[in-house]
């Protein structure tokens, strides 16, 4: 039935919103690139194709028609494979841009690493990818492990990890990384094993574990734990390693478990810190944890944790990202700051 317009209401008044107009435009030139492209499509069709086609010749049998199986697969390739510049053609004619550019990314000029876009993490470099022209596009340089950036190529760019672009023609960039020293913190010194998050399960009480992966151990003294949404946030608190002697190496393979809230929240047991049997437990108000200096830290069932060591400053965004876990999407890697330090997964 006609609607008169009505079915798209709510798109068509969030579209009047430049911000919102923006995120949109960006999203579908990401899905354009990535879930929707070309070769991705094509390869989903090939799959569900190779599926069926041991049914078709019993299909024919029992309702015979002239439609031709292959030439109906290969129609699918052939709009899977057209699609995507009609869509961009569409976009731009309707919201007056002024066309698309090619975005081009090399293999690092040096070291080892690759580039994320809008926190898409490019598996394989050369990468290219088709971007509405004006609309800004997030760059991250992501290290391999024992990596860090170093720099963009061309040197007119912003020589920082994180960079935003809008493109108004075709376009080349290149990562460049250098290796870390080999005492430097880096993603995997230190994985999480798990976390419970007390919401009136049989489980009581609020923890999460640690593992210490690193060969030769680790010193975590000024290492923090943190549930805020970005690196740089302090509005739902971190728990900070105190300056104890018993942090500065601990083995490889310890387990430490934190105990944020103990079942029943009762009296705080001594926190165990010995390390000879590779397991350590400590609780947060024993105060070997510090949990005033950003204060509100609280384990919640759909909460995000980070792992990030100090970095040459005191400044949060200083800090180097170790290991990330998270119960939903909603805050990813990317989207709290630890892409660009190496921390490419979720576990």
């Amino acid at each position: 039935p006609d609607t008169g317009g009505r079915d798209a209401l709510l798109l068509r008044k969030l579209l009047e919103n430049p911000a919102f107009l923006e995120q949109f435009l960006s999203r579908t030139a990401d899905l354009l690139n990535t879930t929707l492209a070309p070769q991705s499509v094509i390869a989903h069709i090939d799959a569900l194709a190779a599926e069926l086609e041991p049914d078709i010749a019993y299909e024919t049998l029992r309702w015979p028609s002239s439609v031709n199986w292959e030439s109906s697969v290969q129609e699918l390739r052939d709009f899977a494979h057209h699609r995507p510049d009609l869509v961009r053609q569409y976009v731009v004619e309707g919201f007056d841009l002024n066309g698309t550019a090619q975005l081009t990314f090399d293999p690092p000029a040096s070291g080892s690493g690759t580039v994320a876009v809008n926190g898409f993490l490019i598996q394989n470099l050369p990468w290219q990818g088709v971007y509405f022209q004006g609309v800004p596009i997030q760059i991250t340089a992501v290290p391999t492990v024992g990596y860090r950036f170093s720099g963009w190529d061309p040197p007119d760019l912003p020589q920082t990890p994180i960079i935003t672009l809008a493109v108004s023609a075709a376009q080349t960039v290149t990562p460049r990384f250098e290796l870390m020293s080999e005492d430097a913190p880096r993603p995997g010194d230190v994985i999480f094993v798990d976390y419970h998050a007390d919401a009136g399960s049989h489980i009581e009480g609020s923890w999460f574990e640690l593992r210490v992966m690193r060969p030769g151990g680790v010193d975590l003294r000024g290492w923090r734990v943190t549930d805020n949404d970005t690196k740089t946030a302090t509005d739902e608190g971190s728990l900070i390693f105190g300056d104890n002697p018993v942090f500065a190496c601990v083995p490889r393979g310890t387990t430490i478990m934190v105990v944020v809230n103990p079942a029943g929240n009762g009296q705080l047991p001594p926190d165990d810190l010995n390390t000879w049997d590779r397991q350590m437990v400590l609780h947060v108000g024993n105060g070997n944890l510090d949990a005033t200096a950003d204060a509100g830290f609280n384990l919640g069932p759909n909460d995000n944790l980070v792992l990030l060591a100090p970095g040459p400053t005191e400044a949060f965004s200083d800090d180097q990202g170790i290991a990330f876990v998270a119960a939903s999407t909603a805050v990813t890697p990317a989207s709290f700051g630890v892409l660009a330090d190496g921390v490419t997964s979720i576990q």
